[in-house]
């Protein structure tokens, strides 16, 4: 078991180094924005009857593959994202009994949030995910705020 929370610490510090992916991925946003904004300029010229070889390249030549290319690219993407997410959503179907009574047991020694997560799928979705107490005593507190701000309203109408 304790091999298990080494290997699973470890893989933590590994997606530590996959943030270069999200950068990479901003960086290519905003090279769509830049040539999508460049293109816009380009109809306002055209609008205006402004044509020359300058313009008629940077159209033809730069902008119109650059943006076929980090287009295809944000498809593959997405299609990437799309299928990471289809597999990581079945855990939850069938998980085995073994592995998760193991988990029960040494539930209380993980310390990572990606092994709390792991917990919550391998255990069938029933053990509850990291940070579900905050973010369910925050929806406690914003019910009695606005049955508050009701009650208020009811006793004040009611005046």
């Amino acid at each position: 078991m304790r091999e298990l929370i080494v290997l699973t610490q470890e893989i933590d510090e590994k997606l530590y180094q996959s943030d270069i992916f999200f950068f990479m991925m901003v960086a290519i946003s905003i090279v769509i924005i830049v040539i999508i904004l460049a293109m816009l300029l380009g109809s306002f010229f055209a609008a205006k009857g402004i044509s020359n070889c300058f313009t008629m390249f940077v159209t033809n030549v730069i902008l119109w593959p650059m943006f076929t290319f980090f287009l295809i690219l944000m498809w593959a993407f997405a299609t990437l994202f799309l299928v990471g997410s289809i597999a990581g959503a079945d855990f939850c179907i069938r998980p085995d009994d073994f592995v998760k009574e193991i988990l029960k047991k040494y539930q209380n020694e993980f310390g990572s949030i990606i092994f709390g997560f792991l917990i919550y799928y391998i255990s069938g979705c029933t053990v509850a995910p990291t940070g579900q107490e905050a973010i369910q005593e925050t929806m406690n507190l914003i019910v009695t705020v606005v049955d508050s701000a009701h009650s208020l309203t009811n006793i004040l109408k009611n005046e």
